[in-house]
Protein backbone atom coordinates (compact mmCIF):
# COMPACT_ATOMS: atom_id res chain seq x y z
CA UNK A 1 0.00 0.00 0.00
CA UNK A 2 1.36 3.53 -1.12
CA UNK A 3 2.54 5.64 2.01
CA UNK A 4 1.24 8.99 2.85
CA UNK A 5 4.57 10.16 1.71
CA UNK A 6 4.45 8.92 -1.77
CA UNK A 7 1.01 9.65 -2.33
CA UNK A 8 2.24 13.19 -2.11
CA UNK A 9 5.11 12.78 -4.49
CA UNK A 10 4.94 13.98 -7.59
CA UNK A 11 4.72 11.51 -10.70
CA UNK A 12 7.52 12.02 -12.39
CA UNK A 13 9.63 12.26 -8.74
CA UNK A 14 8.08 8.88 -7.77
CA UNK A 15 9.56 7.46 -11.16
CA UNK A 16 12.47 8.32 -10.12
CA UNK A 17 13.01 7.33 -7.35
CA UNK A 18 11.80 3.97 -8.33
CA UNK A 19 14.09 3.62 -10.87
CA UNK A 20 16.97 4.99 -8.37
CA UNK A 21 15.86 2.07 -5.93
CA UNK A 22 16.12 -0.54 -9.31
CA UNK A 23 19.81 0.65 -9.85
CA UNK A 24 20.13 0.54 -6.29
CA UNK A 25 19.64 -3.24 -6.31
CA UNK A 26 21.26 -4.16 -9.16
CA UNK A 27 24.15 -2.43 -8.22
CA UNK A 28 24.28 -4.21 -5.00
CA UNK A 29 23.64 -7.07 -6.77
CA UNK A 30 26.63 -6.91 -8.91
CA UNK A 31 28.72 -5.77 -5.61
CA UNK A 32 27.95 -8.81 -3.92
CA UNK A 33 28.63 -11.37 -7.27
CA UNK A 34 32.28 -9.25 -7.47
CA UNK A 35 32.92 -10.40 -3.91
CA UNK A 36 32.34 -13.67 -4.58
CA UNK A 37 35.23 -16.51 -4.46
CA UNK A 38 36.21 -19.35 -6.06
CA UNK A 39 35.64 -20.71 -2.30
CA UNK A 40 32.48 -19.40 -2.38
CA UNK A 41 31.22 -21.19 -5.17
CA UNK A 42 33.02 -24.56 -4.10
CA UNK A 43 30.57 -24.32 -0.87
CA UNK A 44 27.43 -24.04 -2.80
CA UNK A 45 29.03 -26.96 -5.35
CA UNK A 46 28.83 -29.03 -2.36
CA UNK A 47 24.87 -27.86 -1.71
CA UNK A 48 22.09 -30.51 -2.68
CA UNK A 49 21.01 -30.39 -6.53
CA UNK A 50 18.26 -28.02 -7.03
CA UNK A 51 19.52 -25.61 -4.47
CA UNK A 52 23.10 -26.12 -5.66
CA UNK A 53 21.98 -24.63 -9.11
CA UNK A 54 19.38 -21.96 -7.88
CA UNK A 55 22.26 -20.45 -6.33
CA UNK A 56 25.36 -20.66 -8.93
CA UNK A 57 22.69 -19.18 -11.56
CA UNK A 58 22.51 -15.92 -9.70
CA UNK A 59 26.08 -15.53 -9.76
CA UNK A 60 27.10 -13.41 -13.09
CA UNK A 61 29.98 -14.97 -14.86
CA UNK A 62 29.51 -18.36 -13.40
CA UNK A 63 29.97 -20.45 -16.46
CA UNK A 64 33.33 -19.23 -16.64
CA UNK A 65 34.35 -19.93 -12.96
CA UNK A 66 32.67 -23.12 -13.07
CA UNK A 67 35.00 -24.04 -16.24
CA UNK A 68 38.31 -22.82 -14.78
CA UNK A 69 37.62 -24.91 -11.99
CA UNK A 70 36.51 -28.01 -13.38
CA UNK A 71 39.78 -27.85 -15.57
CA UNK A 72 42.23 -26.73 -12.38
CA UNK A 73 43.78 -29.92 -11.90
CA UNK A 74 44.77 -28.40 -7.70
CA UNK A 75 41.05 -29.09 -7.33
CA UNK A 76 39.66 -31.64 -5.34
CA UNK A 77 38.26 -34.80 -7.71
CA UNK A 78 34.66 -33.73 -6.17
CA UNK A 79 34.71 -30.42 -7.09
CA UNK A 80 35.93 -30.80 -10.78
CA UNK A 81 32.96 -33.21 -11.35
CA UNK A 82 30.64 -30.91 -9.34
CA UNK A 83 31.88 -27.77 -11.61
CA UNK A 84 31.68 -29.87 -15.09
CA UNK A 85 28.04 -31.22 -14.19
CA UNK A 86 26.46 -27.60 -12.97
CA UNK A 87 28.10 -26.29 -16.32
CA UNK A 88 26.62 -28.91 -18.01
CA UNK A 89 23.19 -28.26 -16.67
CA UNK A 90 23.69 -24.37 -16.82
CA UNK A 91 25.18 -24.18 -20.63
CA UNK A 92 26.37 -27.38 -22.39
CA UNK A 93 25.72 -26.20 -25.96
CA UNK A 94 27.85 -23.00 -25.07
CA UNK A 95 30.56 -24.93 -23.57
CA UNK A 96 30.60 -27.92 -26.06
CA UNK A 97 34.33 -27.82 -26.40
CA UNK A 98 34.45 -28.11 -22.81
CA UNK A 99 32.56 -30.92 -22.67
CA UNK A 100 34.00 -32.71 -25.63
CA UNK A 101 37.24 -32.13 -23.48
CA UNK A 102 36.13 -33.48 -20.60
CA UNK A 103 35.26 -36.94 -22.14
CA UNK A 104 38.56 -36.89 -23.76
CA UNK A 105 40.15 -36.59 -20.66
CA UNK A 106 42.96 -39.23 -18.88
CA UNK A 107 40.71 -38.84 -15.84
CA UNK A 108 37.86 -41.22 -15.37
CA UNK A 109 35.86 -38.69 -13.32
CA UNK A 110 35.94 -36.31 -16.02
CA UNK A 111 35.21 -38.42 -18.37
CA UNK A 112 31.99 -39.66 -16.41
CA UNK A 113 31.25 -36.17 -15.42
CA UNK A 114 31.36 -35.05 -18.97
CA UNK A 115 28.66 -38.05 -19.81
CA UNK A 116 26.55 -36.56 -17.56
CA UNK A 117 26.78 -33.08 -19.03
CA UNK A 118 25.86 -33.52 -22.26
CA UNK A 119 22.78 -35.23 -21.63
CA UNK A 120 22.02 -31.30 -21.52
CA UNK A 121 23.19 -30.74 -24.74
CA UNK A 122 22.26 -32.01 -28.71
CA UNK A 123 20.71 -35.47 -28.54
CA UNK A 124 22.83 -36.57 -31.20
CA UNK A 125 26.06 -35.44 -30.14
CA UNK A 126 24.81 -37.16 -26.30
CA UNK A 127 23.96 -40.25 -28.08
CA UNK A 128 27.49 -40.02 -30.29
CA UNK A 129 29.60 -39.44 -27.26
CA UNK A 130 28.04 -41.84 -25.37
CA UNK A 131 28.29 -44.97 -27.83
CA UNK A 132 31.78 -44.10 -28.51
CA UNK A 133 32.25 -44.29 -24.58
CA UNK A 134 30.58 -47.90 -23.99
CA UNK A 135 34.04 -48.93 -24.61
CA UNK A 136 35.83 -47.04 -21.80
CA UNK A 137 38.32 -48.27 -19.16
CA UNK A 138 36.63 -47.28 -16.57
CA UNK A 139 33.82 -49.26 -15.56
CA UNK A 140 31.65 -46.25 -14.01
CA UNK A 141 32.20 -44.39 -17.36
CA UNK A 142 30.58 -47.60 -19.38
CA UNK A 143 28.11 -47.79 -17.17
CA UNK A 144 26.84 -43.86 -17.59
CA UNK A 145 27.19 -44.40 -21.48
CA UNK A 146 24.67 -47.17 -20.77
CA UNK A 147 22.07 -44.94 -19.20
CA UNK A 148 22.95 -41.74 -21.34
CA UNK A 149 21.68 -43.98 -24.36
CA UNK A 150 18.67 -45.14 -22.16
CA UNK A 151 17.54 -42.39 -21.09
CA UNK A 152 17.60 -41.06 -24.49
CA UNK A 153 16.09 -44.02 -25.77
CA UNK A 154 19.43 -44.17 -29.00
CA UNK A 155 19.22 -46.29 -31.42
CA UNK A 156 22.01 -48.41 -29.93
CA UNK A 157 20.72 -51.75 -30.05
CA UNK A 158 23.66 -53.18 -31.78
CA UNK A 159 26.33 -51.59 -30.32
CA UNK A 160 25.03 -52.67 -26.50
CA UNK A 161 24.51 -56.15 -27.59
CA UNK A 162 28.19 -56.46 -28.98
CA UNK A 163 29.62 -54.35 -25.38
CA UNK A 164 27.29 -57.26 -23.11
CA UNK A 165 29.76 -59.92 -24.38
CA UNK A 166 33.12 -57.55 -24.36
CA UNK A 167 36.16 -59.01 -22.20
CA UNK A 168 36.59 -55.73 -20.64
CA UNK A 169 32.72 -56.29 -19.00
CA UNK A 170 34.09 -59.58 -17.22
CA UNK A 171 36.27 -60.19 -14.38
CA UNK A 172 37.96 -63.76 -13.32
CA UNK A 173 34.93 -65.18 -16.06
CA UNK A 174 32.41 -63.07 -13.60
CA UNK A 175 30.07 -60.64 -15.43
CA UNK A 176 30.81 -56.76 -13.77
CA UNK A 177 27.54 -54.75 -12.77
CA UNK A 178 27.24 -53.03 -15.78
CA UNK A 179 26.17 -55.69 -17.79
CA UNK A 180 22.97 -55.82 -16.11
CA UNK A 181 22.43 -52.29 -17.05
CA UNK A 182 23.21 -53.37 -20.70
CA UNK A 183 20.46 -56.00 -20.31
CA UNK A 184 18.05 -53.77 -19.33
CA UNK A 185 18.60 -51.42 -22.18
CA UNK A 186 18.45 -54.07 -24.64
CA UNK A 187 14.98 -55.11 -22.86
CA UNK A 188 13.36 -51.36 -23.40
CA UNK A 189 14.55 -51.64 -27.19
CA UNK A 190 13.50 -55.43 -27.71
CA UNK A 191 11.41 -56.64 -30.59
CA UNK A 192 10.70 -59.88 -31.89
CA UNK A 193 13.73 -60.17 -34.05
CA UNK A 194 15.75 -60.65 -30.85
CA UNK A 195 14.16 -64.08 -29.46
CA UNK A 196 17.31 -66.22 -29.84
CA UNK A 197 19.34 -63.55 -28.61
CA UNK A 198 17.47 -63.58 -25.14
CA UNK A 199 17.78 -66.83 -25.26
CA UNK A 200 21.55 -66.96 -25.30
CA UNK A 201 21.25 -64.47 -22.57
CA UNK A 202 18.86 -66.75 -19.95
CA UNK A 203 22.13 -69.21 -20.26
CA UNK A 204 24.25 -66.40 -18.16
CA UNK A 205 25.46 -67.24 -14.76
CA UNK A 206 24.84 -64.14 -13.21
CA UNK A 207 21.20 -64.31 -12.23
CA UNK A 208 19.82 -60.91 -12.83
CA UNK A 209 20.93 -61.09 -16.25
CA UNK A 210 18.88 -63.94 -16.20
CA UNK A 211 15.84 -61.97 -14.70
CA UNK A 212 16.40 -59.31 -17.79
CA UNK A 213 16.54 -62.12 -20.39
CA UNK A 214 13.35 -63.70 -19.11
CA UNK A 215 11.67 -59.75 -19.22
CA UNK A 216 13.08 -59.49 -22.95
CA UNK A 217 11.78 -63.00 -23.97
CA UNK A 218 8.43 -61.85 -23.04
CA UNK A 219 8.72 -58.69 -24.61
CA UNK A 220 9.70 -60.56 -28.09
CA UNK A 221 7.34 -63.38 -28.29
CA UNK A 222 4.26 -61.69 -25.81
CA UNK A 223 4.16 -64.87 -24.00
CA UNK A 224 3.97 -64.73 -20.04
CA UNK A 225 5.39 -68.14 -18.41
CA UNK A 226 4.98 -67.44 -14.76
CA UNK A 227 4.60 -64.88 -12.31
CA UNK A 228 7.35 -62.18 -11.32
CA UNK A 229 7.41 -63.52 -7.64
CA UNK A 230 8.62 -66.91 -8.46
CA UNK A 231 12.19 -67.50 -8.48
CA UNK A 232 14.53 -66.99 -11.42
CA UNK A 233 15.37 -70.75 -11.46
CA UNK A 234 11.90 -71.80 -11.62
CA UNK A 235 11.06 -69.00 -14.00
CA UNK A 236 14.08 -70.06 -16.37
CA UNK A 237 13.06 -73.65 -16.31
CA UNK A 238 9.63 -72.96 -17.65
CA UNK A 239 11.35 -70.83 -20.64
CA UNK A 240 13.54 -73.82 -21.49
CA UNK A 241 10.80 -76.46 -21.39
CA UNK A 242 8.82 -74.45 -23.85
CA UNK A 243 12.20 -74.20 -25.93
CA UNK A 244 12.48 -77.73 -25.85
CA UNK A 245 8.90 -78.58 -26.59
CA UNK A 246 9.05 -75.62 -29.92
CA UNK A 247 12.21 -78.07 -31.02
CA UNK A 248 10.22 -81.40 -30.77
Amino acid sequence: MPTKWSQKLPASLKISSLLFLLVSSIASAELVNENITNQDVIVILQLPLKERLMRLKEISGIRDRLKSLAFDKKRTLDVRWRSITALGSISAKSYRWEMEEALKSHEWFMRNAGLIAIRHDDREFAIRWSKQLLKDPALVVRTQAVKNLMDLNAPAKEEVWSALYAKNNFQHDQGLWVRSYMAQALVQWANRSDEKRFLRLLMDTDASIQRWAILGLEKCTGFRLSNPDEPIALQKRKWLTRLSSDQI
